[in-house]
């Protein structure tokens, strides 16, 4: 019979511990390198809040919870994921081009996006019934004309040289601002919903979709010493259009190419300097008459050329801004020396107009319809809701606005350091 002793024991426990010790490390797991993963591309550079964006690349993960994307440190909510793609539902933040950074557990992330937002994407806010502020920064100089196409896309006319200006346009909501063409001394252009359009520079020129510096003349004004062109309208297939010069000429085309004289009562003098169209059908001008020095307006009523002097008191009285909401509903600021800023309606296309304010103390004007609008005066922004006839300070900016439009459901409000929009319902 064997005898284990104490020391058999002891030994026994000993050789145990060991080997469990060694089994142990050999199941320990290795460190993981982690791999490489790219950003490629985005479904769009930028979006409003509460959007969806694609985020594509390569080798991310199928696994959401092992995903982080954030704008600024704000964690964005993540809709699925894949190897390829991340989608991401943009956050309510305050800046508009935030830093992107996106954290995948066991990944380097390698970002190969070029675009003009250095390679983040931008976030543009969306709230109804409020304003919203992007940081802008253009010379103190005077913006002669605004158009506003949609929420994405604006265009505006900067007298920033000695010997006219240019047309800066924006098409992603005024997170980045580009030049579209040179204007001349009247700043007039006009651009179409595909990016096309007309300036005039001297003569009248075509600009491509994206705009260019260079000078593309369709139309030499024939009396360019003695008036220079106020109005342009083009439609959308850049063919069918109008132009109106100063002292009361109209020219029309139907190609884009040949012009007709079909208007003249020109006075030899400068008598119109503002305009505003709906269509190439319904195209206002308006300046003051050399004749009488009261207020005019040449329009197209029922396919006939019009000219309406509005008899207001007054010396030296002349339209100075016009915007028509509908064929038959528009508004006029006129303005006198001795009798100051007056803000007229017309219910019948312009023929006869009421005066809705005797003491208009405010710059641009813009109306959404009959009783909704709004208007600038200095560092702040004014709303009415009858009409024009009261106004109510909505907001102050810390420089002085320039110009102020409506359309599409969106104000757009220009100042020298800030792009201000307000949706609307």
């Amino acid at each position: 019979m064997k005898v284990i002793t104490k020391t058999g024991i002891l030994s026994f426990i000993l050789i145990l511990i060991m080997s469990c010790s060694s089994n142990d490390e050999s199941i320990t797991d290795e460190p993981v390198t982690p791999e490489k993963a790219t950003i490629n591309s985005y479904s769009e550079n930028y979006g409003y809040s509460g959007e969806n964006i694609i985020i594509r690349g390569t080798n991310f993960t199928n696994k959401v919870d092992k995903v982080k994307v954030l704008f600024d440190n704000t964690e964005a909510e993540i809709n699925s994921v894949n190897n390829l793609e991340i989608d991401v539902k943009l956050p309510i933040i305050s800046n508009t081009i935030p830093v992107l950074k996106i954290e995948i557990e066991n990944r380097i992330i390698i970002n190969n996006v070029d675009n003009k937002y250095n390679g983040n994407i931008g976030i543009l806010p969306n709230s109804i019934n409020q304003w919203h502020s992007i940081d802008f920064n253009i010379s103190d100089d005077r913006i002669w004309r605004t158009q506003t196409i949609n929420r994405n896309k604006a265009y505006f006319s900067l007298n920033d040289n000695g010997g006219g200006g240019q047309v800066y346009r924006t098409i992603d909501g005024g997170l980045s601002w580009e030049r579209w063409a040179p204007v001349g001394f009247n700043g007039t252009f006009h651009a179409t919903s595909n990016d096309e359009g007309w300036s005039d520079f001297s003569n009248l020129n075509r600009i491509p979709v994206g705009g260019s510096d260079n000078l593309n003349f369709i139309f030499d004004n024939p009396d360019d010493i003695n008036s220079g062109i106020i109005a342009t309208y083009v439609n959308d297939n850049m063919q069918n259009g109008t132009i109106i010069t100063s002292d009361k000429v109209v020219y029309q085309t139907i190609d884009g190419i040949n012009f007709n004289e079909t208007y003249n009562n020109s006075s030899g003098n400068i008598e119109l300097s503002h305009f505003f169209a709906i269509d190439n059908n319904h195209i206002w001008a308006g300046g003051r008459s050399s004749d009488s020095n009261k207020p005019l307006l040449l329009f197209l009523d029922d396919g006939i050329w019009t000219e309406v002097e509005i008899n207001l008191p007054g010396d030296n009285v002349k339209v100075t801004q016009i915007q028509f909401i509908s064929q038959s509903i528009g508004f006029i600021q006129i303005f006198s020396p001795t009798t100051g800023n007056k803000l007229c309606k017309t219910i019948d296309g312009g023929n006869t107009w009421q005066i809705i304010s005797d003491d208009f103390e405010y710059g641009a004007f813009s109306f959404k319809n009959e009783t909704r609008g709004w208007c600038i005066k200095d560092k702040e922004i004014f709303s009415t809701t009858d009409g024009g006839t009261t106004w109510t300070l909505e907001y102050t900016n810390t420089s002085n606005f320039k110009n102020i439009s409506y359309n599409d459901n969106v104000v757009w409000a220009i100042s020298q350091n800030k792009v201000l929009k307000y949706f609307t319902e």
